[in-house]
């Protein structure tokens, strides 16, 4: 008779985690325990956590515990990079602009181009004062 590892399943609601967060957070448990992630019905993911070699039924609560957390974590990082990740972005473009990180001009001029035309063509009106 062979003894089955413990097993701790979270059941997961997709109106409340995205199926991201979900991923990444089970991708950093890999290396203590074995993930199992299943849709069981539609807007709930299951998470089943079987213990590796030498791991006991304590160690694997800890482990449900920890991933809970973790699931939390991602969770909220998605929902504010969601929120503010074009913010970031353009800062970070701006930044990056600022460092001078393109060496070759663009293409083209900065110039005003009404002024440019004023500059080196004649005025098509010309107004004066005094009598004809």
């Amino acid at each position: 008779m062979s003894v089955e590892p413990p097993v701790r399943v979270l059941h997961i609601d997709e109106n409340l985690y995205h199926k991201t967060a979900v991923l990444r957070a089970c991708y950093w448990f890999t290396d203590r325990c074995y993930l199992f992630v299943t849709r069981t019905a539609p807007g709930l993911i299951d998470v089943q956590i079987r213990a590796k070699s030498g791991t006991d039924a304590e160690d694997l609560d800890a482990v449900a515990g920890e991933l809970a957390n973790t699931l939390l974590d991602y969770e909220l990082r998605r929902e504010i990079d969601e929120q503010t990740g074009t913010v970031r972005e353009l800062l970070v473009a701006k930044a990056v602009a600022q460092v001078g990180t393109l060496d070759d001009p663009p293409p083209g001029s900065a110039n005003d181009p009404v002024d440019d035309r004023q500059a080196t063509s004649p005025p098509l009106v010309q107004i004066t004062k005094g009598a004809p």
